[in-house]
């Protein structure tokens, strides 16, 4: 079985080995809907501007919850304490719903949102006076 991170990386994101991957994690992980997918259902957008992960936002044409996937870049100790400090936010309802997680990433309820970049991230109103 090729890593999750090595399948995202050497197949376009319409590939069927790729969609054919979000849609088995999507019936493992979440079920429902996503155990009747079919392919030409599934659509995975690459969201840019992560930093130490590779983000993918997965949704379905049908009634399957959409999800996002998150690929780390890097692996060790950073990855199990990020995971487990995300389950714990998760589990007490202060961040977005984990799914599950596997080797090399997870997968997480999708909150739209806006990537802020560098000089975004500096404009006066966003940033917060102590």
């Amino acid at each position: 079985m090729r890593p999750v991170k090595k399948l995202f990386s050497e197949n376009e994101l319409d590939s069927d080995v790729v969609l054919e991957k979000v849609i088995q994690l999507g019936a493992d992980f979440i079920g429902g809907e996503w155990k009747s997918v079919d392919k030409n259902q599934v659509k995975v957008t690459k969201i840019l501007g992560g930093q130490s992960n590779h983000m993918f936002h997965v949704t379905s044409s049908t009634d399957a919850k959409e999800y996002l996937l998150r690929l780390h870049r890097l692996g060790g100790n950073h990855v199990f304490t990020d995971t487990v400090n995300f389950a714990i936010f998760s589990e007490r309802e202060l961040g977005p719903k984990l799914y599950g997680f596997f080797d090399g990433g997870r997968m997480e309820e999708y909150l739209p949102s806006v990537t802020l970049d560098s000089d975004r991230i500096l404009e006066q109103e966003l940033v917060f006076d102590a």
